[in-house]
């Protein structure tokens, strides 16, 4: 199986529960639209993808930062990202050997 790595700056906005909530509608909904124009602008869509999981890294940093109160929190967030990954990487083996797709 090939992959591909991604880079997403570690950023503490400091904003609350809600806020983050807020932010990740707005963001899922911008990508939702990407796909409602013909042809799909893929620079675009990218940009907000990335958008969605940025907010989603908020959310890790802030819960690490519940457990590591007064920590450094980085290695909390790449150990999660880094479980995230592997636990999708298997859930799409699974999917390949069950529908014939090509890995």
């Amino acid at each position: 199986m090939q992959y591909i790595t991604l880079r997403i700056p570690i950023i503490d906005t400091g904003h609350d529960e809600q806020t983050k909530v807020e932010k990740m509608h707005e963001e899922i909904d911008e990508l939702l639209n990407e796909f409602c124009i013909w042809p799909i602008d893929k620079p675009a869509a990218m940009s907000e993808l990335f958008d969605v999981v940025q907010v989603m890294l908020g959310f890790i940093l802030a819960g690490g930062k519940e457990i590591l109160v007064g920590e450094d929190v980085t290695m909390y967030v790449e150990e999660f990202f880094r479980k995230s990954n592997e636990d999708h990487i298997e859930k799409m083996r699974l999917y390949a050997a069950e529908r014939g797709w090509m890995v």
